[in-house]
């Protein structure tokens, strides 16, 4: 396994992507559904992600990307439609000590946003290591109709039982065998 599968807590964490075309518009797809500050680095934007501006969903600066950009951002999103760009700003935010995703440019991520079946706060990563989007897409399909809609809603309520099934059942490995019955 070449990429390891990590969820990344986005409250409070500020993602930088640079482009304002197709191949940002589909990063920003997901990202709008997270909890970061997202922050959109282009002179031009499509309509689509100047009506997630608007809609406050992320903030758009009207300009060329500086290296500038890259301080106190948590991820990058290398984005624009320029393959060279998209590798010379994956080197500069790799020299501060960033993960940076260069779209459509497998050799140039550090990391691979993944096909995700949501049912917050499950949530499903489908990968395939960059090698069949498309593959993963397909088991995304499958999985989103075997998924009922309200498994989001379970795992809040199991979690609200979490405090008091704790003090009930209070060690671990018989509290693990309870949710495994459940």
């Amino acid at each position: 396994m070449r990429y390891l599968p990590i969820h990344v807590d986005t409250k409070n964490a500020r993602i930088l992507i640079i482009g304002g075309e197709g191949a940002a518009e589909a990063k920003l797809r997901t990202l709008i559904k997270t909890d970061a500050q997202l922050s959109v680095v282009s002179p031009e934007i499509s309509p689509e992600i100047s009506r997630w501006a608007e809609q406050g969903l992320l903030s758009h600066i009207t300009r060329d990307f500086q290296p500038s950009d890259l301080d106190g951002v948590r991820l990058v999103y290398a984005a624009t439609e320029d393959d060279d760009l998209n590798l010379e700003i994956g080197n500069l935010a790799r020299a501060k000590g960033l993960l940076v995703n260069a779209a459509d440019q497998k050799d140039a991520c550090d990391f691979i946003t993944p096909a995700l079946v949501d049912r917050s706060p499950v949530i499903v990563s489908i990968g395939t290591e960059g090698t069949s989007p498309s593959l993963a897409r397909a088991v995304k399909t499958d999985l989103e109709a075997r998924l009922p809609s309200g498994l989001g809603k379970l795992a809040l309520i199991i979690n609200a039982l979490r405090a008091k099934v704790k003090a009930a059942i209070p060690p671990l490995a018989k509290r693990q065998l309870f949710w495994a019955d459940i």
